[in-house]
């Protein structure tokens, strides 16, 4: 029968799992260097990589202090730590470590202390692990985010991440430039305080994103009391398991762009000397009051106009002061007419107006006698006083007739009967 008394390395007999010989080749395989230390401190035991980093035998290091072993600059280092594990307090802390052998490494130490049945510490564990590897990696990320931070933190945009909870964990410096946000008054909140009242605005991009999606999508924003828009792009970002766990936010300014295009529609739509809509947009505009007009029933009319004697002016005082000329008629026209209608110049001296829902023919002959009216004054321009005045061709849009081109024939030979009845008037069509 097997003996019922403990053996002495621990186990209960040759049956226990483990006796003092396995656990010896089980601690000198961990890739640590551990170490017991009793209250004298003085080593009880010591693994093999423990033994090796010190450059010492097993049997030079047992029973000797810790001073005896690793020498005087290690232990100044770790005494302090020795003191608290003695006093019964695990204690931790990282350190640098040069070897006997020449070299050195990041070493994790934790001394973790070893109490009796009656609580007292009889001794401390010692565990060092080498983490040079680790702070090497950590070093090189903190360069890295150090790099990228500056790189991000001086480009005109603004940069940022934001996690699966729609809190921001990085932004760059821009915000602090364009809201006056320094970068750690927006880590650690949400879109949705940052943005306030822009935020149901980018809810559907950000859904969009957190789905996995690029998501890209213009906004007009205050940047220091001035209207701009932002080209903004969410970038998703995904975990090794493929989920999305946040979006990188890219947001470029490009006001200016914006500004030129309109600049560049406005170009294409309108006259360069009057500011007034060209030919195209009025073709545009009368195509649609047709179509509305069609559809409601509503009154439409339009209006063919000209400057009587309009090439004398050029022909004595010169095309500059014709130019001016120009410029003040279509000045006056838009005074006299409401602003749902559209006053445009077809080209040098021939202007037309719009009229939607403006009742009867008597309804559009009162505008035709404002505008009339308006121009008798006359202009002065480059120090010469200038009678101009106007000739108009009335057209009522006729029942059962839609077609443009039909509608502009008619105005434009009323036009023509004003002239020739002696000008400054308004004649209307049949």
């Amino acid at each position: 029968m097997a003996s019922e008394h403990p053996a002495r390395d621990g186990s209960r007999g040759q049956d226990a799992p483990f006796g003092e010989a396995r656990l010896r080749v089980l601690v000198d395989s961990v890739p640590a260097m551990i170490a017991y230390v009793d209250t004298g401190e003085r080593f009880v035991f010591c693994n093999r990589a423990y033994l090796q980093a010190f450059g010492v035998t097993e049997p030079a290091a047992l029973g000797k202090t810790i001073r005896e072993v690793v020498g005087d600059a290690t232990y100044e280092a770790v005494q302090p730590l020795i003191a608290r594990a003695l006093a019964g307090h695990t204690a931790r802390h990282e350190r640098s470590q040069r070897w006997p052998g020449g070299g050195s490494s990041e070493l994790s130490v934790t001394y973790v202390p070893h109490f009796g049945e009656d609580g007292r510490v009889l001794g401390f564990h010692s565990l060092l692990v080498d983490i040079t590897e680790r702070k090497r990696a950590e070093e090189a990320l903190r360069a890295s985010e150090a790099r990228m931070r500056a790189i991000s933190d001086n480009l005109p945009a603004l940069v940022a991440y934001v996690d699966a909870s729609e809190t921001y964990q990085f932004a760059n410096r821009t915000y602090e430039e364009w809201f006056g946000l320094r970068p750690e008054q927006v880590v650690g909140r949400t879109m949705n305080a940052v943005l306030r009242g822009d935020y149901a605005k980018a809810k559907p991009h950000i859904g969009q994103a957190l789905a996995g999606q690029l998501a890209v999508h213009d906004r007009e924003v205050y940047i220091n009391n001035e209207r701009r828009h932002l080209h903004n792009i969410y970038i998703p970002h995904f975990g090794a398991d493929g989920a999305t766990v946040g979006f990188s936010i890219l947001a470029t300014d490009i006001s200016e762009r914006k500004a030129l295009e309109h600049e560049l529609s406005h170009r294409a739509s309108h006259d360069a000397l009057t500011g007034l809509p060209n030919r195209t947009l009025f073709r545009d505009r009368l195509e649609q009051a047709l179509e509305r007009a069609k559809r409601h029933g509503t009154p439409l009319a339009v209006m063919y106009l000209d400057i009587d004697r309009f090439k004398a002016v050029n022909d004595t005082l010169g095309h500059q002061v014709g130019d001016e000329l120009l410029k003040g008629f279509a000045e006056r026209l838009v005074r006299y007419v409401r602003t749902t209608d559209t006053v445009a110049r077809l080209g040098g001296d021939e202007f037309v107006i719009l009229l939607e829902e403006i009742g009867t023919e008597a309804d559009a002959l009162l505008v035709a006698d404002k505008v009339i009216a308006g121009m008798q004054p006359g202009f002065r321009l480059a120090g010469a006083f200038i009678p101009a005045t106007a000739s108009i061709g009335l057209a009522m849009l006729a029942p059962g007739s839609f077609d443009a081109d039909a509608l502009l024939a008619r105005a434009d030979a009323a036009l023509y009967r004003a002239k020739a009845e002696g000008r400054n008037r308004c004649c209307t069509a049949p």
